[in-house]
């Protein structure tokens, strides 16, 4: 059978509404004791399913990024970036599904820290700071309670601002201490957040946040899996017409 491949303009229209899924799971686990798996998984299915068009997906995320949502449209992002790259890197299907529970998961953190101090203009004072590093912990509580919930996928959400030299947060765990699954976030995540607006910075543009991958895979993010993300994405634009600064 022939997969259709989606455009841009779809995949953009599917990502809005994946949104409001996510602010949705997320406002199911502030309400119950015990979140169910349930809601995640059928996501994680949607989300797989569009996959089926990665260049369209691939070329959504440098398009639009996520604008100024750094909590649900950013978690659709980064779920569908780890998951390409779980491909690309060789995962079963099986680990691909945890992989993607983990993305999807690893911010639900941010919805509990202060909106003045999530969107704050100005720099953020050490105690802001440490308030925001908290967020991958709440993540991993949260996730934690989920019954019947593989334990790489909590590990993927609090580890997925751990760096490989150890001055990631909050364990400050190195290299071979990290799981591959954060790893992998790592890299969505970078990539997502340098390459959308923010209300304190403007997107810097894929290409600069190619970049900045390319400097952390020396020591901070994991070389071979970054490398593997860069020939990838950029794979997709070989032949793209580009206009250039000067038109």
């Amino acid at each position: 059978e022939i997969n259709k491949q989606k455009t841009v303009e779809e995949i953009q229209k599917s990502f809005n509404e994946f949104s409001y899924n996510v602010e949705s799971i997320f406002e199911n686990m502030s309400k119950k004791v015990k979140p169910d798996l349930d809601e995640v998984r059928e996501f994680a299915k949607k989300i797989e399913d569009e996959l089926n068009s990665p260049s369209a997906v691939i070329k959504n995320v440098v398009l639009y990024g996520s604008g100024e949502d750094a909590i649900y449209r950013h978690s659709v992002n980064v779920a569908a970036l780890s998951s390409l790259l779980g491909k690309w890197i060789g995962l079963n299907e099986q680990q691909l599904k945890l992989l993607t529970y983990a993305a999807i998961l690893h911010d639900f953190g941010k919805t509990k820290i202060d909106k003045n101090i999530l969107y704050k203009l100005g720099p953020l004072t050490k105690e802001d700071w440490k308030i925001i590093k908290n967020h991958a912990v709440v993540s991993f509580n949260a996730a934690k309670t989920m019954p019947y919930l593989h334990s790489s996928v909590s590990y993927g959400v609090i580890m997925h601002h751990e760096r490989l030299d150890g001055s990631g947060y909050p364990l400050g765990l190195t290299d071979e201490n990290i799981h591959p699954f954060a790893k992998i976030i790592a890299i969505a995540d970078t990539f997502d957040a340098v390459n959308s607006d923010r209300p304190y910075k403007k997107s810097r543009g894929p290409f600069e946040a190619l970049e900045i991958l390319n400097k952390e895979s020396l020591g901070k993010l994991d070389y071979r899996f970054t490398k593997i993300f860069i020939d990838h994405v950029v794979d997709y634009y070989i032949g793209e017409k580009v206009l250039l600064n000067n038109n």
